[in-house]
């Protein structure tokens, strides 16, 4: 948990991008969305001279503080202006639940060092449940640890199987393969994106395709290339 506004963002050619707001975050409930260009912060500007990190810093702060935020936002004529107020974020990043008979929905709104163990508590819970089929909802989820993404993937996918390359800028290359117990590498899936869903969610999304494990339903995602 930290103090703030709930958000994830990071640079595009040199410009502060909105990744995803942290759902029932002060910037989620105000309208703030992914792919919203932050121009100012307060009354100061963010160019070149203002880095990622001093912006986060910036955006952070007390609970009950006030910020505001200048906003380009895409066929938008002007800019748009939020005036937010701090609170303490505490972020879940597992929840789910049976939409209809046999349906099992899973919400994952981050990827931190809990995610897979609480996957598969939820997994289990629905299972219970007699669900036969599943939605996987990573829609404005920005990522979060690598790992997190293998343990979530691999609870997928057969035991052996590619989840993601990591290749340095000397040529090293390191292979992250599943191991886990692949209790859920028959049922059903369908998994949802979209312009918000970043970093993580990507590896994700794309080894379950990969993979054939899933359809992939939404929009283009975010497309984060940095480390990945």
């Amino acid at each position: 948990e930290f103090g703030g506004l709930g958000l994830q963002v990071g640079s595009k050619e040199n410009r502060v991008v909105v990744i995803a707001p942290i759902e029932g975050t002060p910037a989620d409930r105000a309208g703030i969305l992914a792919g919203d260009i932050i121009l100012k912060i307060d009354d100061q500007s963010l160019g070149k001279e203002m880095g990622l990190l001093e912006a986060v810093h910036r955006m952070r702060g007390a609970k009950g503080t006030k910020v505001a935020l200048t906003i380009e936002r895409e066929k938008q004529e002007t800019p748009l202006v939020f005036n937010l107020v701090r609170e303490t974020i505490h972020i879940q990043s597992v929840k789910s639940k049976v939409i209809e008979e046999g349906i099992g929905y899973i919400r994952l709104s981050q990827f931190q060092e809990q995610t897979a163990r609480d996957l598969a508590n939820a997994l289990s819970t629905l299972h219970a449940a007699k669900v036969h089929s599943l939605v996987l909802d990573l829609r404005n989820n920005p990522g979060g640890l690598l790992t997190s993404s293998v343990e979530v993937s691999e609870q997928f996918l057969e035991e052996g199987k590619l989840i993601v390359s990591v290749k340095g800028r000397k040529g090293e290359k390191d292979d992250f393969i599943g191991h886990g117990n692949g209790l859920w590498t028959e049922i059903p899936l369908v998994v949802l994106v979209n312009e918000g869903s970043a970093s993580a969610s990507e590896i994700v999304s794309s080894a379950l395709q990969d993979w054939g494990r899933g359809v992939i339903l939404g929009t283009r995602t975010f497309g984060k290339g940095s480390v990945q």
